[in-house]
């Protein structure tokens, strides 16, 4: 790998970060934004197992969303 890294110079490693940067920002926002949904979902369900109302429930989520 070292091998790899020291033939590649400076105008080609900077495109190289960019883009590979660009990929794992891309590829961390789709896990966050299933990591969130999923847990919104647990809540959901933990809180129907605790016998509140729908209509508790969407206040609790109205109140905690920053809207």
């Amino acid at each position: 790998m070292t091998e790899f890294l020291s033939r590649l110079d400076g105008p080609i490693l900077i495109p190289l970060t960019a883009i590979a940067g660009g990929l794992i920002i891309g590829l961390v926002s789709i896990v966050a934004g299933y990591w969130h949904k999923n847990r919104e979902m647990e809540v959901k369900q933990d809180m129907l197992n605790r016998g509140m109302t729908a209509e508790e429930i969407k206040t609790v989520l109205e109140a905690s969303s920053k809207k």
